[in-house]
């Protein structure tokens, strides 16, 4: 395996992790649509938009970009 695809490996399993550690351990979905429905409202309105993220400095994505809004304009 190559160096940099074992990065996206980590990046994937640590991902995976957090989810399971944060929302599906403990939660008994019905249905898969439940859980589709459960796993898509935490990535999209918690985990990209609050959740500290350490390759952002241990900011929030929109905390990030507002620091770094006149950085990226230049």
């Amino acid at each position: 395996m190559r160096r940099g695809k074992l990065v996206v490996c980590m990046g994937r399993q640590s991902f995976f992790a957090t989810l399971k550690k944060e929302l599906v351990h403990g939660c008994a979905f019905e249905t898969r649509t439940e859980a589709y429905d459960a796993i898509s409202n935490y990535i999209e309105n918690y985990y990209n938009a609050k959740r500290r993220h350490s390759a952002a400095g241990n900011q929030s994505p929109i905390n990030f970009e507002l620091a770094n809004s006149g950085q990226l304009a230049a």
